[in-house]
């Protein structure tokens, strides 16, 4: 089984632009023609495909879909099951080794396993782990010769196990099995797109199954973006537990890893707590690195030096920081959302919670 990310959420890459960036243009150009690559060879494989949720599509390929629901996420349509199976028809060759894929969302988890079967056979069970939080991705299963011998189309059926979901589903293809020559190329492509400096993961907690739907998805929305923002940015890490109580006014996040959110879901706010997950305003040391009111560590004051102008310095309080504390609307934006996460790991790095050997040095 081949795991392959498909799309990358969120912001482009703006720290190019800042004088304190770390990642060259050529970087983003390699990002970009690594998915290139991947882009033309699956279409050099693709033999069939299907999007589950849109109506001519699912009609082509004969959908049966029982108790099947579809929507949209992030643009794009899915299907999915929390109360039997659905199917699908897809073209097959036959006379080549063949690839299923199908894609789904990096965030869905919870009871999320469900089994995949081609004409009744069980191919492969499959569960949802949340664990490429943010971004869409494929999985690739190959199909056992004996299931395609000899037919022109196979049914591909996804059923939940009990008391659980299939899907969502966002995609469903049959491809050739890459050759040598190919899968080289897609690994290689794949190491390219799946560099990232953090280390920050996030899951919910608290049955989510039972959360609002609407609040879940501003949620895991927030996350994804301000998550994986982190990641393409900093060095940091952290495991961080997400729950929903309407009873927190806004949201608040704690060190110890958990964020609750209660009526506050914009990415600001994501970001700025996962800011109080990783020390700022909760470590024991957060007092310690303020005198009347100004940071005395040397990092983050050169930093916002180098945003703001030799006059500017970090202030704050018990708990937050200003400029770019993403503790007000009017800070929102690509470029301050950026410069959030950098004077994070700098005040992290100020407190000794991210020791510089952790951090290459810029190329």
């Amino acid at each position: 089984m081949h795991t392959r990310l498909v799309t990358l959420s969120g912001l482009a890459l703006i720290v190019a632009a800042l004088a304190v960036a770390d990642t060259p243009r050529s970087s983003e150009d390699r990002i970009a023609q690594a998915q290139a690559t991947l882009d033309r060879l699956r279409a050099d494989r693709l033999i069939d495909e299907l999007t589950p949720g849109d109506t001519d599509s699912e009609k082509a390929h004969n959908l049966s879909p029982g108790n099947a629901t579809t929507g949209t996420h992030k643009q794009h349509t899915f299907r999915v099951s929390k109360d039997g199976p659905f199917s699908y028809q897809l073209a097959v060759y036959p006379a080549y080794p063949m690839h299923l894929g199908a894609t789904y969302f990096g965030t869905d988890t919870g009871k999320r396993t469900f089994d995949i079967l081609i004409d009744n056979t069980l191919l492969v069970t499959q569960q949802l782990t949340g664990h490429k939080p943010g971004r869409f991705f494929e999985v690739e299963t190959p199909i056992p010769p004996a299931l395609t011998r000899g037919k022109k189309t196979i049914t591909v059926t996804l059923k939940p196990h009990d008391n659980n979901t299939a899907g969502r589903l966002f995609n469903l293809a049959t491809l050739k099995r890459p050759t040598p020559a190919q899968q080289r190329r897609i690994d290689q492509a794949q190491a390219i797109l799946n560099q990232q400096k953090g280390n920050i993961t996030y899951k919910l907690v608290g049955d989510p199954d039972s959360w609002p739907p609407e609040i879940r998805k501003k949620i895991t929305n927030s996350m994804d973006f301000a998550v994986d923002l982190y990641n393409q940015h900093t060095y940091l890490s952290k495991q961080i537990r997400v729950s929903y109580n309407p009873k927190v006014k806004t949201a608040d996040g704690n060190i110890n890893g958990s964020i609750r959110f209660g009526h506050a879901f914009s990415k600001r706010t994501a970001l700025h707590e996962i800011s109080h997950t990783l020390g700022i305003g909760t470590h024991r040391k957060w007092k310690q690195m303020f005198k009347d009111g100004a940071w005395t560590g040397p990092r983050a004051n050169a930093l916002v030096k180098q945003f703001n102008g030799p006059k500017a310095i970090i202030r704050g309080d018990r708990s937050h920081f200003w400029p770019y504390g993403m503790n007000y609307a009017r800070e929102d934006g690509a470029e301050n959302y950026v410069r959030h996460v950098l004077i994070v790991q700098a005040l992290c790095q100020d407190m000794g919670l991210l020791p510089d050997h952790q951090i290459p040095p810029a190329p």
